[in-house]
């Protein structure tokens, strides 16, 4: 039996602080370009499942993420946008169990996850007055992270999408 739980620390006691700056700028009639990136701290005290007290931060709270992208008017309307996506590295408890007794012999690691970047591309299309449709991929370099420890995130995905306004 190897549980893989974790639970909440009390955020009565835990402190945040950090900033963000974001801007667009149209550079031309039909070309913009939009960006923003955040720095963040925490402090937390009083985590009942880190009594080994590995870490006095919360858990994946990334010290820098940012988002970087352009966007292009096409004719009939049509805008074609691309995203790129920046998470720094992340850390979080990961529970994990010794042994054969019960109740089990509870054990804490202190993880890292690695930073990762991830590109997006979109186009859509007006149909109608109240209607457009788009075709997108995210991830489109096929990057492998995690967004959560244990559980990796998809790869690239491809789609379409219907959008009817009303």
């Amino acid at each position: 039996f190897a549980p893989n739980w974790r639970g909440t620390y009390n955020n009565d006691e835990a402190k945040l602080w950090g900033g963000s700056i974001e801007g667009k700028a149209a550079i031309t009639d039909w070309f913009s370009a939009r960006a923003n990136i955040t720095y963040q701290k925490s402090k937390k005290e009083g985590d009942l499942f880190d009594q080994a007290k590995l870490t006095d931060e919360l858990d994946y709270l990334p010290e820098w993420k940012g988002n970087l992208g352009l966007e292009f008017k096409l004719p009939y309307h049509a805008v074609f946008t691309t995203n790129l996506r920046y998470v720094g590295k992340q850390q979080t408890l990961y529970a994990y169990s010794v042994g054969w007794g019960w109740p089990p012999d509870a054990k804490f690691k202190l993880m890292r996850l690695d930073p990762f970047i991830t590109a997006d591309v979109e186009l859509k299309v007006p149909v109608t007055k109240y209607g457009e449709v788009g075709i997108y991929a995210e991830n489109i370099f096929n990057k492998k992270y995690e967004e959560r420890f244990g559980y990796p995130m998809l790869g690239r995905i491809i789609g379409v999408s219907l959008k009817a306004m009303f």
